[in-house]
């Protein structure tokens, strides 16, 4: 009993992992906690689309590369640090400018205001992660 209780404290209390993203020529990689968790090279990107998710208190927008045609993504959002670093070389790379998109998905608030940025667009669902 002590013990179950031990672990639901440890995770109540402790701290949300650090997420980030890191830019190469190649692709992009996610890490957590300092841990790789998942990796995107461009040359399987099939899509790039922008959305904005409702936390109710506050909007969240992310980036989705689309790496298959059964709709498999990777997500990628603003509160990841190098968020802003990977926006710089969507510009470079792929001349996605964020002044195109941004107020798109940011306004009006609430809604997810999906907006394809490069690439093919899907037509069917989207599957998380691939």
């Amino acid at each position: 009993m002590f013990e179950r209780w031990r672990k639901w404290w440890v995770a109540r209390t402790s701290p949300p992992p650090r997420r980030r993203v890191s830019t190469t020529k190649e692709g992009i990689r996610l890490w957590s906690d300092d841990r790789p968790c998942g990796e995107v090279r461009f040359s399987d990107v099939k899509q790039i689309f922008a959305f904005k998710r409702d936390l109710w208190a506050v909007d969240l927008i992310g980036l989705g590369f689309r790496v298959a045609e059964d709709g498999a993504y990777c997500e990628v959002d603003e509160e990841m640090r190098g968020f802003d670093e990977l926006l710089f070389f969507l510009e470079r790379a792929f001349g996605i400018m964020q002044e195109s998109w941004w107020e798109k998905v940011a306004v009006p608030a609430f809604e997810t205001n999906f907006t394809t940025l490069w690439g093919k667009e899907h037509s069917g669902r989207f599957l998380r992660r691939p």
